[in-house]
Parts: C-alpha cells; sequence; structure tokens
C-alpha cells in the first residue's frame, strides 16, 4: 500500500541528532509548475522556471501557451537540471481559433482566463467523455460581465466555445 513504510513510501527512522547534512531534492509539484507556466506566459519578457514537474497536463498546457504566442524552450541550466525558457506574450495572447486541454480540467479552466483576452476560442477536446463532462459553467459565468457574454455548447469533442463579444 501507500502508507507510512509501506511500499513506494519514502521514510527515514533514526535517533535524535543536533545537526542534519545533505540535501533534500523533492520533485516538482504539478499544480504549481502549471500555475508557473500559465504566469510565465503571461508576463512581459522572459522567465526561467527550474525543474519543473512533467506530465500530460504539463503538456497539453505548453501546447496550448505555444498557440497562444507564447516562446518556450526546454534546456538544462547550469547544475544540469531540465528547465524552461518562457518568453510571454504578456496582455496580447496571439489569436487562435482553437485550443486543446487534453484531458486536462485545470489547463482548461486556467486558459479560459486567458481566452478572455481574445475576440473568440473555442476549447476542444478528444476526451469529450471525461473533460466534456467536467463543470466549468462557474469559470463562464466568471467571465461575463457588462462588457461580455461568454456561451457554453455542449457538442461531441467540444468542451465549450468561449465566445466573448462587446454587447
Amino acid at each position: 500500500g501507500g502508507g507510512a513504510g509501506g511500499r513506494g513510501a519514502v521514510w527515514m527512522c533514526g535517533g535524535y541528532t543536533e545537526r542534519v547534512l545533505g540535501r533534500l531534492d523533492p520533485p516538482s509539484w504539478k499544480n504549481y509548475t502549471k500555475r508557473c507556466r500559465l504566469a510565465a506566459a503571461g508576463a512581459e519578457g522572459r522567465s526561467v522556471l527550474g525543474r519543473p514537474a512533467r506530465g500530460d497536463d504539463a503538456d497539453a498546457l505548453v501546447r496550448c501557451l505555444r498557440d497562444l504566442g507564447a516562446v518556450i524552450e526546454e534546456s538544462d541550466d547550469d547544475d544540469g537540471a531540465r528547465c524552461l525558457r518562457v518568453t510571454g506574450f504578456g496582455r496580447t495572447p496571439k489569436p487562435c481559433r482553437v485550443l486543446n486541454p487534453g484531458n486536462a480540467g485545470a489547463v482548461a479552466r486556467f486558459l479560459m482566463g486567458t481566452a478572455a483576452l481574445l475576440p473568440e476560442v473555442r476549447f476542444e477536446t478528444d476526451y469529450a467523455d471525461s473533460l466534456g463532462r467536467r463543470p466549468h459553467s462557474e469559470v463562464l459565468d466568471a467571465l461575463r460581465s457588462e462588457e461580455h457574454t461568454s456561451e457554453l455548447q455542449s457538442l461531441v469533442n467540444l468542451v465549450c466555445r468561449l465566445l466573448l463579444e462587446k454587447k
């Protein structure tokens, strides 16, 4: 199991000591990494993200941020650790018609806010039976204002169509 001391758990047992030496190098946390990537893409200029987490959600977010105009390059830092160098699009993401967040609900919801800067964008996924059934209306409701409308459509392979129009 995954409990303390079980298979797959990291644990240590020892006596009392006044001093502990060593280096702790925990893995990156996916949720923080997503937020850092989004913040770097929305910033003006260049950012460096050290030791970013990997995974399908991260790949989906990077793909969408590139579609929106961010330049994201992977390299190693001076210590040989993986890093991302991100040149952000700032307040002016590149207009794109479609964003595909894969099966990543957090990616879809994070990008809806960024998509509000565009005249129109459609979120599509190949995971309509999973991502397409998750709630997104609270984010769309928050994006509605006196100046804009948003529309949620449920179609095959379509999470939502975010249409922000001047009233």
